[in-house]
Order: C-alpha cells, then sequence, then structure tokens
C-alpha cells in the first residue's frame, strides 16, 4: 500500500489549511493561492470530513478485490503511475494482481488491458490495451478516460473499482462495489486535486526560453487550437495520426461515435490536459512516445501533418527548427 504524500495530506484540513511549497500546513485565508486545496473545496462546497474520506478511500480502500486501490496506479505526487515508476515495483506488488485476465508484460510498460463490450449486438468485445491517465486536474477534464466513455467522475470511479476485483465483477467472498456514498467522497476527493490555473512554476514566471516556447505553442506551432488554456485541452476528440490503410488497433472514440469528422480514418482520442505534463511520460493514449521532444517532433511531421485532425483544423505544416521545438519542450515542462 502506498502512503500518499503530505501533499494530500494536507487535504484532510482543507477547509481550514492550505499547504505550501514543502507540504507543510499554513493557515488559509484571504491570500491563499487561487486553487489552493482548501480554496478549492471550500469554492466547490465540498465539506472537509467528505473530501478526507475519498483521500482515505482513494489510497486505502481494495473493496475486497486483488489489492489494488486508486493510489496504485495514481500514485503522489505525479498522480500517474509511469513505466519507470513500475521497473522498480517488487512482482508482488497489487499493481501485478491478476484482473480480466491482465496481462504483466504489457502492465511493465505501463499499459492497461481494456476489455470493450461490442459497439452493437453485431460485433464482438475488443481488447485494448491503454497507457494510465493522471487525473491531475481531473474534475475540469470531463468526459473522463481517453474514449470519453465515462460522462461524468461518479462514472469513472465506479468503473475504476471494478478494475479491482478479481475477475472485474461481484462474485467472490468480500468483493464489493462503492455505495454511493463513498462515490460522492471520490469524486470530493478527485474534484479538490487540482493546481493553480498558473500551474507549474506559473506562467508570469517563465524562462525565457519557456516563454518563447509558449508564443510558438499560442502562434506558428498551433498547439493552442486543441490544447487551450488554461488546462490546455478541449475536451474533445481527435484522430492526429495519418492513415497508413491499416485498421485501428484501438479505435477509441470511434467505437463509441464513428459519426464523429475524423472516424472515417483510424481512430479518436480524447486531447489530454498539459498541467505538470513533464511528470507523466510516456505520452499518448498508447505509451509510443517516451519524451516530450519526441511529442514535438511527432507534431512537426508530416504524419500529423497528413492527418484528419490537422486537415479539418488547417494545420501545418509546422516547419519547425531545431530550436523551436526546443523552445516547445521548455514551455512544456515549466506548465
Amino acid at each position: 500500500m502506498r502512503t500518499p504524500s503530505r501533499w494530500f495530506a494536507c487535504l484532510a484540513a482543507v477547509l481550514v489549511a492550505s499547504c505550501d511549497a514543502d507540504g507543510m500546513l499554513e493557515p488559509a485565508g484571504p491570500d491563499a493561492p487561487a486553487g489552493s486545496p482548501s480554496q478549492t473545496a471550500m469554492a466547490r462546497g465540498r465539506p472537509a470530513d467528505l473530501v478526507e474520506q475519498g483521500r482515505r478511500l482513494f489510497f486505502e480502500e481494495t473493496f475486497g478485490g486483488n489489492g489494488r486501490t486508486c493510489g496504485t496506479c495514481h500514485p503522489t505526487p505525479s498522480l500517474v503511475l509511469t513505466p519507470a515508476d513500475i521497473a522498480v515495483l517488487p512482482p508482488d506488488d497489487p499493481f501485478f494482481a491478476g484482473v480480466m485476465d491482465f496481462d504483466p508484460e504489457r502492465a511493465r510498460e505501463g499499459m492497461i488491458r481494456y476489455p470493450l463490450g461490442g459497439a452493437s449486438l453485431f460485433e464482438p468485445e475488443m481488447i485494448v490495451f491503454r497507457g494510465i491517465p493522471t487525473i491531475r486536474n481531473v474534475g475540469r477534464t470531463a468526459p473522463f478516460t481517453t474514449d470519453g466513455r465515462a460522462a461524468n467522475l461518479r462514472e469513472q470511479a465506479l468503473e475504476a473499482a471494478m478494475l479491482h476485483l478479481l475477475d472485474g465483477g461481484v462474485d467472490e467472498p468480500g468483493e464489493r462495489l462503492p455505495t454511493d456514498a463513498e462515490l460522492d467522497a471520490i469524486v470530493a476527493f478527485e474534484e479538490a486535486m487540482q493546481e493553480p490555473e498558473t500551474g507549474g512554476v506559473g506562467l508570469n514566471r517563465l524562462s525565457p526560453a519557456a516563454r518563447d516556447g509558449r508564443r510558438l505553442f499560442m502562434g506558428q506551432a498551433a498547439c493552442a487550437t486543441c490544447h487551450v488554456p488554461p488546462l490546455f485541452t478541449d475536451n474533445a476528440f481527435h484522430n492526429i495520426v495519418a492513415a497508413g490503410g491499416e485498421t485501428a488497433a484501438d479505435p477509441g472514440r470511434c467505437r463509441i461515435d464513428p459519426s464523429m469528422a475524423d472516424c472515417w480514418s483510424g481512430s479518436a482520442f480524447n486531447t489530454p490536459q498539459l498541467r505538470g505534463v513533464r511528470q507523466s511520460a510516456p505520452f499518448f493514449h498508447d505509451n509510443s512516445l517516451p519524451t516530450l521532444r519526441s511529442v514535438v517532433q511527432f507534431y512537426n511531421s508530416e504524419r500529423f501533418g497528413t492527418s484528419p485532425a490537422a486537415s479539418r483544423l488547417g494545420i501545418g505544416p509546422l516547419l519547425l527548427t531545431d530550436g523551436e521545438i526546443d523552445a516547445l519542450v521548455t514551455f512544456l515542462e515549466e506548465i
């Protein structure tokens, strides 16, 4: 069982105190930073005891299943378990517990097995593997999951709890699903997990290189077309990979809504928010790109420039220089 960091321990006193940069408690007041845990909870009208109950459930409750908790896949401080984290886990860690024919080899790559029900009575169940998304600022990024199949945090939390059971169903002694009250508490805790809208070091304190990257992000590189401030997401779905003639291994949103504009070719996935993105490598729904530089290089490539999303949105070719790529990477590392 992982122990929450002091940052999250501060949420226990969320209405009367806030955390400073070192995670220590200090009184909350009118000068508390916007978006601090205390102000977030007060703004949403969430009682401190409800948020604390949600924190305990998030990091301690297994629902009688395979030993996993929400915090198993979303440990502090990054709120996402990366392949680098997974590489040092012992073989008996709850993360590797069998669930619905769990694949430990893919798990080592940070990929979770998702059985998708048939899109219609005439389509078989599809098995896909997807990376673990961060839940940083999750309360403001509906719909949830990479294909948006959860319309709200209650649906998402309930589905996640089912993945803690031995075979995805309540059919073994001690297994159970969260109660309505427990779901309320988990949602309250997740909604309290917000960073200030300035994010990272704060947009007003960016380094000179990062400021250059910000100008590119908002301008020539057209990143803000989909990654809209302040969280740098449009909460929409796009197909950013040029078709190669093959059937997409994972259709993403297109299995749920095949009428979407980009679904004539390949697949479409939810635009991730970018606050703290430096902490969540590797990137994309399939963990296919290892570094932020490789991500920017992808967007500078013909593969993106000829994709359905780029064509529909009128983006590209970007023709970024190496120096401009460096500046964009620096900006992403600081937000």
